[in-house]
């Protein structure tokens, strides 16, 4: 890990830490740490409420947003601290992550079990009856046991 990043996950560990509301959501995080850590680019009106006003110039001094959300889900997801104080989030987030292990999984078993597919010399499905071949196809065999591929 970079020192920049180190830096970053030990400012978010410790707003984590701090701050429960920034266990649940990355905006708040994101607002947590501007507060914390970047003051100077906090401005208030005339209303007292805050807002960034973003130049050219403050927006270099912004900590990428997606780098806090990253240290996030590292500090909570692998070191398993700072964990969501909302139980809607949990389960959102344990849903998301059983959904990304599933599709892995899915493409994982996808490449496993290819049916296998036997080609004639023009690189069509074989048996699927090119008209250049002579092969055919034999007698008792379907279109789909013919060609897995087979429009249904």
């Amino acid at each position: 890990m970079s020192k920049a990043l180190k830096h970053y996950k030990e400012k978010v560990e410790r707003i984590l830490e701090k701050y429960e509301d920034s266990r649940n959501d990355d905006l708040v995080l994101l607002a947590r740490y501007l507060s914390v850590f970047r003051q100077s680019l906090i401005h208030r009106d005339s209303s007292n409420r805050a807002y960034v006003y973003l130049d050219e110039m403050n927006a270099r001094k912004m900590p990428p947003s997606q780098t806090l959300a990253n240290n996030r889900k590292v500090i909570q997801n692998e070191e398993g601290k700072y964990l969501p104080t909302d139980e809607k989030v949990r389960k959102a987030r344990r849903i998301k992550e059983e959904n990304i292990r599933n599709a892995e999984w899915r493409e994982t078993k996808a490449e496993i079990v290819k049916p296998a597919v036997e080609y004639c010399e023009h690189k069509l499905p074989r048996y699927a009856m090119c008209p250049d071949c002579e092969r055919k196809k034999p007698q008792g065999i379907t279109d789909t046991q013919a060609n897995p591929y087979y429009p249904h």
